[in-house]
This record gives structure tokens, C-alpha cells and sequence, in this order.
């Protein structure tokens, strides 16, 4: 019931009107009509007293008097029009500044409300969106700081034309609230009234233009406050974030680090370690990061005492987190060490058993020579086999340092190292004993070498003499008997020399079988077959020097025939020659003939 109709009050008289024919208007609005009502009551009024002068001039029927008359009324018409004209302007700028004031005053209203809100939101993104609120109202508040400029402004020019001073003036010399009657049913004597309401109205927009710009400056200092609760959130929620953000940073790091692969080799070590270099890099940005977060919590601590717990509490977990990752990046790190540690020593282990599985296939050759040039070629290469040998001495001491050492420091891998250092050892002393025992070899290869050239040197001497020895040439004359003789005592005389040599050689036979030669049947046969050969030899020398004294002998005794027939001839010549006839030669016929 009470929506179909509404309750008025005219003059002090109330009654019910049906709503559909009143409705409600703003203060400002009513102030107007209520003056545009009152200058129509001056007008009503001064037609009125235009009527009135009009009936007089028609009572003193002066046409001239009435002209001039006609012009004063017509210059007054015009007077009234221009402050007709007036009034509605000064009505027109007094009602937008009424509007703007009070739309401008509403606005206040609705953002102090917004402005005095303690919400500053649970997490960074409710800051964020709570931010972007207040910087649209920033954008807003900043937009009708113009329209208050603009209010200001409207204001003071009406006040530097006098009318808000006249109209307060006025309200005061007639005491508005003292002297109103109640009932206005009059119209001549309503309209004053009503300007005088105007008037109160006007003056009580003017206190509210003074008391709206009061309330910008407080809605400013609001804003600003908002601004810092804002900021101050902000950057407390964005310190969480950025804590966590942090801690996920670590717990991605530290799931990195969740792997037992240490490298299988030391190429893959050496990447595995170039990988954990560029992982501490990384750390070192991350602590940093972390390090700042601490800053600004200490910082935010200070500034913000009611969030000291909650900003206490996440450094101590950032803190807590980032020492975990660190040891276990260190432990890492050391690990991945004692990996590169292990596999250099292996890698050092296999070239050495590489290093020494190639030497012991060169000391231990089978390889024999068959005269004493290869042989003694044979063991200066194997010599040379023992200089490379000595000049690996530094290296093999250098790994079995280095392996101590890391027995020494506790190494992961200790009983596998111990296990290649024994296996080094054992292998190292395999191969000098291989190479002692290819020595010896090839120095028995040597002395057999020089066995068989003494004994081909002794059986060349022995075919040279044999060869003598087995001519039947005993000679066919004296001479070439003695000449044979003569050379037999030479061949005698270089018997006794080779008989040393073949003594020599017995010997060294003899000493090379009872050191366990591994040729020593083979030396034992050949000794024998030269001692055979010698024999028969010395054999041979014998009787042939018994067929030449024989030789001799028969030389001999053939030359002292001939010469003796050589000389009866020689007789019987000089027996039977008749010179001895001639007296000349008697004398010396005598003479040989007492030598004969």
C-alpha cells in the first residue's frame, strides 16, 4: 500500500497523493524550480504594476506621455530580460555545481568504504588483484581530481561575483530560520520565503564545496595509506613467493642430485664433473638469490613485526633447505672426486698392464738365433727391453704412491685398489723374472752361437789339414821330400797351437753342459764330434810324418845312388878317355888321377 501512495506535506497541511503523480526530486532541483517559481511571482508582480501604470496613462490621455511611457516599459521589459537571463545562468551554474558536488561527494563516499577495508589478501595473487583495484582507483581518483579543479573553479567564480556573499548576507540580515512563517499559502509571500530556502540551500552547498574539499584530502591520505598497506603486502607476499619459488629451485637441485652414476670411465668421470661445475654455477646464482631472500626478510622483520613469525619460519626452512643442497653438492662433489681418483688409477692400471702384457710378449720370445751375430743382436734388443723397462721405474712408483695414498685417505673403492696394486705388483715381478729368464737364454744362445763357430772354425782348420794330410804326394826327390817335412814341422808346430784352442773348447763345452745348457746334448755331440775329428787328426799327422821320414829315407839313399854313378860314370870316362896319349897333357892326367 504504502508503494501506491506517498505521504506530502504542502504548507503545512499533509494528505496521501497516489505515487504515480509525485515523485522525488533532488534539493538542488527543488531549490531551482523554487526559484524560477519566485522570478515568475516578480514577473506576475511586475505586470501587474505595468497593468496599473497603463490604466493611469489611459486616465490622462496623453498619447506623448503614453509613448514615453511605452519606452520606459519596454527599456524596463529589457532590463527584466537581461536579469532574467542572469538569474538563469547564475540558476544553471549553481544547479551543476550542486549536481557535480553531490555525485562527486557520492563517489567519496563509496571509495572511503573501499579505501578503509583491511583486506590486503592471503597470497600474492589476491595482493596482485586487490592492487590492480586500487590502481584503477588511482586512474580514478586521478580523473575526478579534474572534476574537483572544476567544481573549485565554479565555485569561485560564483563567489567572485558576489552571489554566494549576497545570498549569506541575505540569510543572515533576515534570520531565515527566526522569521519564516509556517504557512506559505500565499503566493505573494511565498516566494520570498522560498528564495530565502534557496538561499540557506545555496549557502549550505558552499560549506559542503569547503567540507568536499576537506574529504578529497582525507580520501588522498586514505589512498596513500592504502598505497603503502598495499605495497607493504606485496612485498611480503612476494617474498613468500619468491621463498618458494626458491625452495622448489632447491628441491629440483636436490633432485638432480639424486643419482648414483658416478662415471664408468675417466672420460665420463671428466663429463660428470664438467656437468657438476656448471651445477655449482648454478648454486652459486641460487645462493645468492637465497642470501638477498634473507636480506629482505630481515628487512621485512623490522618493517612488519606482525608477520615476523611467518617471515622467521620461511628464512628458517629457505636456510635449512639451501644447507641440505649445499652438503650434498659438496658430498657429491667429493664423491665424484674419489670417482676421478679411482678411475685415473685404473686407467693408469690398465696402460701399465697394457704397457706390461706388451713388454712380456717381446721379453718372452722364443725367438733363438743361429749365429753369433743374431745372437748378440738378439740381446742388445732384449738390453734395450731392460732400458725401457728402468725408465718405466719412476711411473710404476708414481702409481703405487698414488694408490697408497688413496688406501691412506680412506678411498670408497680401497679393497679394489688394493687388489690392482698386488696384481701390478705381482704382474711387474712376472715380467722381470721373464726377462731374467730370456736373458739367460739368450746369453746360453750366445755362448752356443760362439760354441759352434769355435767348433766350425776348428773342423775348417781340421778339413784344411786333413786335406794335407790325406794327398799321397811324398815327394819325388829329396827336396820336395824335405819340402814336405819342413811343412809337416810347420803343420806340427800349428797343432800344438790349435791344441790349446781345442782344450779351450773342451772346456767351454764342458762348462756349458755342467750349467745345464738347454742345448747342452747337442754341444755334448758336437764336442765329441771335434774331439773325434782331432784325434783322428793327430792320427793322420802322425803317419803321415811317418811316411815322409820314410819318404826321406828312400830320397836319400836314391840321390846318394845317383850320385855315386853319377861319379863312376864321370871315372869310367876319364878311365877310358886316350888324351893321356899326348905328351901336353900327361902332367895333368897325373894330377887328377892322384886325386881319384
Amino acid at each position: 500500500v504504502w508503494q501506491d501512495w506517498w505521504k506530502v506535506e504542502v504548507n503545512d497541511r499533509q494528505g496521501f497523493v497516489p505515487a504515480a503523480y509525485v515523485k522525488k526530486l533532488d534539493p538542488a532541483q527543488s531549490a531551482s524550480r523554487e526559484n524560477l517559481l519566485e522570478e515568475q511571482g516578480s514577473i506576475a508582480l511586475r505586470q501587474e504594476q505595468i497593468d496599473n501604470q497603463t490604466r493611469i496613462t489611459k486616465e490622462a490621455g496623453s498619447v506623448s506621455l503614453r509613448m514615453k511611457q511605452v519606452e520606459e516599459l519596454y527599456h524596463s521589459l529589457l532590463e527584466l530580460g537581461e536579469k532574467r537571463k542572469g538569474m538563469l545562468e547564475k540558476s544553471c551554474k549553481k544547479f551543476m555545481l550542486f549536481r557535480e558536488a553531490n555525485e562527486l561527494q557520492q563517489w567519496i563516499n563509496e571509495k572511503e568504504a573501499a579505501l578503509t577495508s583491511e583486506e590486503v589478501g592471503a597470497d600474492l595473487e589476491q595482493v596482485e588483484v586487490l592492487q590492480k583495484k586500487f590502481d584503477d582507483f588511482q586512474k580514478d581518483l586521478k580523473a575526478n581530481e579534474s572534476r574537483l579543479k572544476d567544481i573549485n573553479k565554479v565555485a569561485e567564480d560564483l563567489e567572485s561575483e558576489g552571489l554566494m556573499a549576497e545570498e549569506v548576507q541575505a540569510v543572515q540580515q533576515q534570520e531565515v530560520y527566526g522569521m519564516m512563517p509556517r504557512d506559505e499559502t500565499d503566493s505573494k509571500t511565498a516566494s520570498p520565503w522560498k528564495s530565502a530556502r534557496l538561499m540557506v540551500h545555496t549557502v549550505a552547498t558552499f560549506n559542503s564545496i569547503k567540507e568536499l574539499n576537506e574529504r578529497w584530502r582525507s580520501l588522498q591520505q586514505l589512498a596513500e595509506e592504502r598505497s603503502q598497506l598495499l605495497g607493504s603486502a606485496h612485498e611480503v607476499q612476494r617474498f613468500h613467493r619468491d621463498a618458494d619459488e626458491t625452495k622448489e629451485w632447491i628441491e629440483e637441485k636436490n633432485q638432480a642430485l639424486n643419482t648414483d652414476n658416478y662415471g664408468h670411465d675417466l672420460a665420463s668421470v671428466q663429463a660428470l664433473q664438467r656437468k657438476h661445475e656448471g651445477f655449482e654455477r648454478d648454486l652459486a646464482a641460487l645462493g645468492d638469490k637465497v642470501n638477498s631472500l634473507g636480506e629482505t626478510a630481515e628487512r621485512l622483520i623490522q618493517s612488519h613485526p606482525e608477520s615476523a613469525e611467518d617471515l622467521q619460519e620461511k628464512c628458517t626452512e629457505l636456510n635449512q633447505a639451501w644447507s641440505s643442497l649445499g652438503k650434498r653438492a659438496d658430498q657429491r662433489k667429493a664423491k665424484l672426486g674419489d670417482s676421478h681418483d679411482l678411475q685415473r688409477f685404473l686407467s693408469d692400471f690398465r696402460d701399465l698392464m697394457s704397457w706390461i702384457n706388451g713388454i712380456r710378449g717381446l721379453v718372452s720370445s722364443d725367438e733363438l738365433a743361429k749365429d753369433v751375430t743374431g745372437a748378440e743382436a738378439l740381446l742388445e734388443r732384449h738390453q734395450e727391453h731392460r732400458t725401457e723397462i728402468d725408465a718405466r721405474a719412476g711411473t710404476f712408483q708414481a702409481f703405487e704412491q698414488f694408490g697408497q695414498q688413496l688406501l691412506a685417505h680412506g678411498h670408497y673403492a680401497s679393497p679394489e685398489i688394493k687388489q690392482k696394486l698386488d696384481i701390478l705388483d705381482q704382474e711387474r715381478a712376472d715380467l722381470e723374472k721373464a726377462w731374467v729368464q730370456r736373458r739367460m737364454m739368450l746369453d746360453q744362445c750366445l755362448e752356443l752361437q760362439l760354441f759352434h763357430r769355435d767348433c766350425e772354425q776348428a773342423e775348417n782348420w781340421m778339413a784344411a789339414r786333413e786335406a794335407f794330410l790325406n794327398t799321397e804326394d811324398k815327394g819325388d826327390s829329396l827336396d820336395s821330400v824335405e819340402a814336405l817335412i819342413k811343412k809337416h814341422e810347420d803343420f806340427d808346430k800349428a797343432i800344438n797351437v790349435q791344441e790349446e784352442k781345442i782344450a779351450a773348447l773342451q772346456a767351454f763345452a764342458d762348462q756349458l753342459i755342467a750349467a745345464g745348457h738347454y742345448a747342452k746334448g747337442d754341444i755334448s755331440s758336437r764336442r765329441n764330434e771335434v774331439l773325434d775329428r782331432w784325434r783322428r787328426l793327430k792320427a793322420q799327422m802322425i803317419e803321415k810324418r811317418s811316411k815322409l821320414g820314410e819318404s826321406q829315407t828312400l830320397q836319400q839313399f836314391s840321390r846318394d845312388v845317383d850320385e855315386i854313378e853319377a861319379w863312376i860314370s864321370e871315372k869310367l870316362q876319364t878311365a877310358s878317355d886316350e888324351s893321356y896319349k899326348d905328351p901336353t897333357n900327361i902332367q895333368l892326367i897325373c894330377a887328377s888321377t892322384s886325386v881319384y
